[in-house]
């Protein structure tokens, strides 16, 4: 679900207080998550076409806009967005930083976007949640006593800590009672998703349906108090984006759908008496730019083909390599050379990399000595006699890696970019 440029709009609703709001401390928090609805295609409708949104005019109207909008992180694409908005760490520290990365720990491809369910356990656990710094504060709800707080994740897809997450299984809400809220607003889909094939919009409108109906029985319920925080992620705007396109007409019937929906919420707060006291914020997890698809392309792919050793997971590239030691004996004579995985492992450690072909190589690229490392990463080559050591280069191969080139002494053939930019 990755787009450009991304940008998000943020909004401030209503504190507590009297109609106007009077700028007191909120009760609650309310994030509404429009997935992939560009901050240039919210505008647009507030200016000519507002009133057929009311209910987001609604909030907006009493709160502050970002005129030109924010980004939720850097770059912007859809898991790692919303585990920076969640988290307030940008994804460099939550860990998530792609829809699918590499661990290099445990030389294992992982997808938190295409598992969809229970993908919390990505996120590192050197960063807390806004659902944890809650809990941390105020306690988790507890029937039995009263006391504590209840936090809800809806369709969100940073769900870590919240004692209602959809992703994350943890439902507070009767399954059958769902069923039959889900069904009582199946009106609220347009029918042209149908009529019109589009096949996989339709699908996203009933999601949203689902989250729509655990946040009117999470709120509208008497067994428990209202949750103090919500995020809750509105899928319908992207799917629309990505099928018809971001400024596509059809964008604002996503819109009027996604209104109705977020009006059945307000309806429960103003019923509730809950509204006053609610801060909403209104955001998105990236925006959309249009493309011409026919000129796809995976440039990516291009390092794999060249013949470099990397794991790739576009748009991001894992070069595979070795980590090299050469020491030299005190009289000259012979070079001990130690091959270790470049990525240490889980336990910190890096392991070793048995049988890599290591070369003396001299003059005009002749081959002076080789040698093979054993099952510690160990070979011992001699050096040849009256050859000027820092001439003489030692080549490391191996077919999981990529090849090393370095000089006797221990440096690098090649310049180290960052020292020619930086300085040493």
């Amino acid at each position: 679900m990755s787009s450009n440029p991304a940008r998000h709009s943020s909004f401030r609703g209503p504190a507590s207080g009297n109609e106007e709001g009077d700028g007191g401390r909120p009760e609650r928090v309310y994030i509404l998550l429009l997935d992939g609805l560009s901050n240039t295609e919210l505008k647009e409708r507030l200016e000519h076409d507002r009133e057929s949104i009311p209910n987001l005019a609604r909030i907006i109207e009493r709160g502050v806009m970002f005129r030109y909008g924010v980004f939720a992180t850097f770059p912007t694409i859809t898991w790692p967005s919303h585990n920076a908005l969640g988290s307030g760490a940008w994804c460099g520290h939550h860990d998530i930083v792609n829809p699918t990365y590499y661990l290099r720990e445990t030389r294992q491809v992982v997808t938190p976007q295409g598992s969809i369910w229970e993908t919390g356990k990505y996120l590192s656990d050197e960063v807390e949640t806004l659902y944890e710094a809650l809990h941390r504060e105020y306690g988790k709800w507890d029937a039995s006593t009263g006391k504590g707080i209840i936090t809800a994740s809806l369709n969100e897809p940073c769900g870590r800590g919240a004692l209602h997450a959809t992703l994350e299984r943890r439902l507070l809400v009767d399954g059958e009672r769902l069923g039959e809220v889900a069904r009582e607003n199946r009106g609220d889909t347009n029918p042209r998703w149908k009529e019109e094939g589009q096949e996989q919009v339709y699908r996203y409108s009933a999601t949203d349906i689902q989250a729509l109906s655990q946040s009117l029985m999470l709120f509208d319920g008497d067994s428990q108090p209202p949750p103090m925080f919500t995020f809750h992620e509105f899928s319908l705007t992207d799917a629309v984006g990505h099928d018809y396109g971001p400024h596509h007409k059809a964008m604002l019937d996503a819109l009027v759908e996604t209104d109705k929906r977020i009006g059945k919420i307000l309806s429960v707060l103003d019923r509730r008496g809950l509204f006053e006291s609610t801060l909403f914020v209104i955001s998105a997890d990236h925006g959309m730019a249009q493309t011409d698809v026919e000129l796809a392309a995976d440039p990516a792919q291009a390092v794999l083909d060249a013949g470099i050793k990397a794991v790739v997971t576009s748009p991001l590239i894992y070069l595979v390599d070795m980590d090299v030691t050469v020491e030299t004996s005190a009289d000259g004579r012979t070079a001990n050379v130690t091959v270790l995985e470049n990525d240490a492992d889980a336990s910190g450690e890096k392991p070793p990399v048995a049988g890599a072909d290591v070369h003396v190589i001299g003059a005009h690229s002749r081959v002076l000595a080789d040698s093979k490392t054993d099952a510690f990463g160990v070979a011992g080559l001699p050096l040849p006699v009256g050859e000027e050591p820092d001439s003489l280069i030692v080549r490391v191969e191996h077919e999981r890696f990529n090849t090393r080139h370095l000089r006797v002494n221990g440096a690098n053939v090649a310049e180290d970019p960052r020292t020619v930019l930086f300085g040493g």
